[in-house]
């Protein structure tokens, strides 16, 4: 039978496939400055020129577009599918890494370890490897399949605008850069922030002087610190006490008249902000409590409280509440402050389900803050990403992760995007469970290796029912 085969073929070229992975995990192609002939600079570079040599030395025709993507293709056919991969990687924290260096591959305990190993150079080389199976076993394609190679996933994705204005898309693509078993519908985006601004004043009392948290839009907040004048002890011990009750730290320090709090939650993805514990909105409801003076400050952070309070990451405060059958819920979650004796601004990022608009949510947001002083800036929505279920493609794709995983397949929502976002017919589809623990973006990440196998043979299967004699003519 195929499956016996393409598993028998991807087994007696695991060694070798591991090797291929972990040559170029030992290329730290985190985006660095621009340089001639390399818009990513010299890491993303060396790594794309690399695997473009291995998938030449296995027999595929290979295309390299100025160092921002390249290409390899089967054969001379049409193109039917394209598989959407990455070869460039987040920063790493050398230190912080605790069996072995992130750029040293290493493989333990049947998992192989090292940057980019789950995200995404060992997929992109799973799938390589799907291709060279189909090519070795002599399994005739009657349509193209082309794995594509880029090196701006993790910082904006210029380099498929890049290929795609050079390229049409294929009928079909899949980009094994998520989870199985399919990522059809992938939720709207939209991050904005509130702004006010006020004039300096001497305030008497206890006044709020300074908020800093956050550092990026799509991080919920771990940390955050509050600078605060004139505030006695009993305040303080309030804070600290209702802190617990949020299950947020709250330390303190004193230098002359200011109190410096610093307030400790659990930071997480905004895509999912149910796993974190916002130090922010904790902040501000702490801050809400207190007997601040009157003042513009004290004003805009019990607004933004209302609107944002700690633990409603469903936007029933600020009205924007939401779901769909087809989505799930919207999420919002306020990620970045920063406020001084002249202003603030506060960024916000929110994921929302297929029914959501510029009428229900920007035009809501707007009024809620207009109504407490605060200005929301004009920023553009990403609209949700979605490929129906019922396609021959997916149906396609379902099936094959059935025959290899023996469990039943289906579709799933998220509220993350991925490389195939503004792709007409793009899902993600792979490599690992939703269970998997791989420390994608952190420390110590790492790929089982048998389900490095595995999704290469479900990958190979897939080329071969989209792409065969008996493949699909569309989706």
């Amino acid at each position: 039978m195929m499956k016996e085969r393409i598993l028998e073929w991807l087994y007696a070229h695991q060694e070798e496939m591991i090797s291929d992975i972990s040559d170029l995990i030992c290329i730290n192609s985190e985006k660095m400055p621009a340089e001639p002939g390399k818009p990513y600079g010299p890491g993303p570079a060396a790594a794309l020129e690399l695997a473009l040599a291995k998938a030449a030395a296995y027999g595929f025709s290979v295309k390299n577009y100025d160092n921002y993507v390249g290409c390899a293709d089967f054969c001379d056919a049409p193109r039917q599918l394209d598989i959407l991969a990455h070869l460039d990687v987040v920063p790493v924290e050398p230190e912080r890494w605790t069996v072995t260096a992130p750029f040293t591959p290493l493989v333990k305990d049947g998992c192989l370890y090292g940057r980019g190993s789950a995200d995404d150079k060992g997929p992109a080389i799973a799938a390589l490897y799907a291709m060279r199976a189909v090519k070795e076993l002599g399994i005739p394609l009657k349509k193209n399949v082309r794995l594509i190679l880029g090196c701006d996933e993790e910082c904006g994705s210029s380099d498929i605008d890049y290929y795609y204005a050079r390229e049409p898309e294929s009928p079909m693509t899949f980009s094994p850069d998520a989870e199985f078993p399919v990522i059809n519908l992938e939720k709207g985006h939209y991050v904005a922030d509130f702004t006010a601004s006020w004039e300096e004043s001497p305030q008497k009392g206890m006044a709020l002087r300074e908020i800093q948290c956050g550092t990026k839009f799509n991080v919920i907040p771990g940390e955050c610190m509050l600078r605060i004048a004139n505030m006695d002890s009993g305040v303080l011990s309030n804070a600290i006490s209702a802190g617990a009750k949020l299950e947020v730290g709250v330390v303190s320090q004193q230098t002359g008249d200011e109190t410096v709090l610093h307030i400790t939650g659990k930071s997480g993805h905004a895509a999912s902000p149910e796993t974190a514990n916002n130090a922010l909105t904790a902040a501000l409801q702490l801050l809400a409590a207190m007997p601040l003076c009157d003042s513009p400050a004290a004003a805009a952070v019990r607004a933004l409280s209302r609107m944002f309070p700690h633990g409603d990451y469903e936007g029933a405060a600020a009205g924007v509440k939401m779901k769909d059958e087809l989505s799930g819920a919207l999420t919002i979650s306020l990620n970045m402050m920063t406020l001084d004796e002249k202003g603030l601004s506060a960024c916000f990022d929110c994921r929302f389900p297929v029914c959501g608009n510029q009428e229900n949510i920007p035009e809501v947001l707007k009024v809620r803050g207009a109504e407490a002083g605060l200005r929301l800036s004009d920023s553009p929505m990403t609209m949700p990403h979605y490929v129906p279920a019922d396609t021959p493609f997916i149906k396609t794709l379902l099936r094959c992760y059935e025959m290899y995983k023996g469990r039943p397949g289906t579709c799933v929502a998220i509220g993350g995007g991925t490389y195939v976002h503004n792709l007409k017919n793009g899902v993600a589809f792979g490599p690992v469970e939703m269970d998997t623990q791989t420390n994608l973006h952190g420390n110590d990440e790492r790929i089982p290796v048998e389900e490095l196998i595995i999704s290469a043979a479900i990958y190979a299967q897939s080329i071969i029912l989209l792409c065969g004699e008996d493949g699909q003519e569309g989706n």
